[in-house]
């Protein structure tokens, strides 16, 4: 209840959970158990002589409860619930590891969406067991240096010049190789491994600008993601521009990047970060730009530097005339706020050229490279083609 009490204010995290708590238990018969078992999790103990027909009226009246808005400092808060269900004695025979079992359904659950429930199965258990591990493994991972960076350039439309980078995470894993950040990320965000690990990628590319920088190759703007967990830091800016001292990578060759639903949880508190980072030089890209929910009318007060489009609508845009539609509008939206667009997921001629045609200024994607460490990347062709341009 973190983004509560940080989109409501403090306290509002607890008024929440008292009023879930109430509801919970107006949904539940007398002869059932409540109880609360984490910070957000609560587990419910109910005896069915039809155990299948009488869960899935038990499970909507939950649901039912739930989705209603919870009114907090005078507004509403929609929240979401998952539910985990296991079993006895089907899924186990002396009971002792029926809320483990729960636990492992519910995690299930978490990983279909918002709003979903699922019965313990083995496989949910195995499931569980790899997350738990993985967790193990990414908490000593940034201690054994696993992590490493890879950069995708990207490139003018017009020029064809390097005009920027995006600096992108990966792990290394001893034992499993290459994990990809999807299967990582959401669960160094769930543990709270990605603040310490975000502070590493922030710094980690700082750095290496600086250091091309000083090896005399053209100078761009490293793109980093922040996590929502680290935007939420009262003490962001003051951590950023740490990095930047620390490092001596001056900020305006620095771009954040940060998703929707990220700017949206918190407007106000938003914009007042946003404004501060702005007024240090750092620009800031918002990410996935057309996934998300933010209005124009929120938009425009955002003191943003560039919108990304995401993939999915570049992926299919000189067949598809829907995304090829709302790929042209956003561009549109960017120009008449003044914005810079870089469009991601650039692989075919015919798409970077319907982009261009279209005055989207930057292109990313395996078109032009894919993401590669820094090394590769002084070694490519792209690279040396820039630091010829950057030394005329």
């Amino acid at each position: 209840f973190a983004v509560v009490n940080s989109s409501f204010g403090e306290g509002s995290g607890d008024m929440v959970l008292r009023e879930v708590a109430k509801r919970l238990q107006s949904s539940i018969r007398e002869a059932d158990f409540l109880a609360r078992i984490g910070s957000d999790q609560f587990a419910i103990l109910h005896e069915e002589a039809e155990p299948i027909d009488g869960i899935f009226t038990h499970l909507q009246r939950i649901f039912s409860a739930l989705n209603k808005p919870i009114k907090t400092t005078g507004k509403d808060w929609h929240g979401s619930a998952n539910v985990g269900v296991a079993l006895f004695p089907q899924d186990d025979v002396d009971g002792n590891q029926l809320l483990e079992q729960a636990h492992a359904a519910l995690n299930g659950a978490k990983q279909i969406g918002p709003g979903n429930f699922q019965f313990f199965s083995e496989d949910t258990n195995q499931d569980l067991k790899k997350q738990l591990e993985m967790a193990s493994d990414l908490r000593r991972a940034l201690e054994r240096k696993e992590f490493l960076l890879h950069y995708q350039p990207q490139i003018d439309s017009k020029s064809g010049e390097v005009v920027g980078m995006e600096a992108l995470v990966r792990w290394q894993h001893p034992e499993h190789g290459m994990v990809p950040p999807l299967d990582f990320i959401p669960l160094a965000e769930e543990t709270g491994i990605i603040l310490p690990l975000g502070e590493w990628i922030l710094r980690t590319a700082c750095e290496q600008n600086k250091k091309w920088q000083e090896q005399n190759h053209s100078r761009f703007r490293i793109s980093v993601n922040l996590s929502a967990r680290q935007f939420m830091q009262p003490d962001l800016v003051a951590r950023v521009i740490a990095i930047l001292e620390e490092t001596g990578l001056e900020p305006q060759y620095l771009e954040l990047e940060i998703t929707e639903s990220m700017m949206m949880s918190n407007v106000e508190n938003a914009i007042q970060v946003l404004r501060n980072l702005h007024a240090h030089g750092i620009a800031i890209s918002l990410d996935d730009f057309g996934t998300g929910y933010s209005s124009l009318a929120h938009l425009k007060r955002f003191p943003l530097t560039a919108l990304k489009i995401d993939r999915s609508f570049v992926s299919d845009l000189t067949n598809n005339p829907n995304d090829a539609v709302i790929t042209s509008s956003i561009i549109a939206l960017a120009q008449s706020l003044g914005l810079s667009v870089i469009a991601e997921g650039v692989e075919t001629s015919e798409q970077s050229d319907f982009l261009r045609n279209k005055g989207c200024q930057k292109l990313q994607g395996y078109l032009y490279s894919r993401p590669v460490t820094a090394a590769k990347w002084d070694e490519s062709p792209l690279s040396s083609a820039a630091d010829a341009k950057s030394s005329l």
